[in-house]
């Protein structure tokens, strides 16, 4: 049995939600996880900056002696899988192919969404996947990366609403987050969006 360790890789710690999944499914497997916080986020870099990023990770963990790395970004899988493959002599997985496999077990209707970085979005790597398993599906790209940023608040605060989600604290507002949060590159001034949305889940309630 090898039981040297499975490496995990993203620009942050959102990846820790892989890493819940593998201790659920391999619990008797360890783990090295390492998160980027330094250089986050990878979404709004371009496609040479998230492979140089993506390959000193992959030497990081080799240096672990991982015999396996899973790239629990998004935007690292959809830009830099290919190329890290072709660099290391380790089975190196993305979370693409599964999220598409998912994704199309699921649907119903065989329309799917995609909520990504822009750098996930301009990849086209999810668009790709989806029509290459089935070619049946229709996949139009919206790019809203660049949308108003007063107007993914509006939307934002209406999903909020209606789904009944709340702040746990009522001085706190989806502007005062936006000033600050690198969802909108800190710059209202631009009133663009440069990043995801991805809220953290500690702002929240349910009722």
């Amino acid at each position: 049995m090898d039981t040297r360790p499975i490496g995990v890789f993203d620009s942050g710690v959102g990846g820790l939600t892989v890493v819940k999944q593998i201790m659920k499914v391999m619990p008797h497997e360890n783990i090295v996880y390492f998160g980027d916080t330094a250089r986050v986020p990878y979404g709004t870099k371009s496609k040479e900056a998230v492979t140089k990023y993506s390959k000193q990770n992959v030497r990081f963990l080799l240096s672990k002696e991982v015999k396996a790395i899973i790239v629990a970004c998004n935007t690292a899988s959809s830009n830099s899988l290919d190329a890290l493959r072709e660099t290391f002599d380790v089975p190196i997985f993305g979370v693409v192919v599964p999220g598409v496999e998912e994704a199309l077990r699921s649907t119903k209707n065989k329309k799917i969404g995609v909520i990504g970085t822009p750098g996930t979005v301009r990849s086209g790597a999810y668009e790709r996947m989806i029509c290459e398993q089935d070619s049946e599906m229709l996949s139009p790209t919206t790019n809203k990366a660049s949308m108003d940023a007063q107007e993914m608040l509006n939307d934002l605060a209406a999903w909020m609403e209606e789904s009944g989600i709340e702040f746990k604290d009522p001085h706190l507002t989806l502007e005062a987050i936006a000033r600050t949060s690198p969802v909108f590159g800190g710059n209202q001034n631009e009133k663009t969006v440069t990043y995801a949305v991805n809220m953290q889940l500690k702002y929240f309630y349910k009722k």
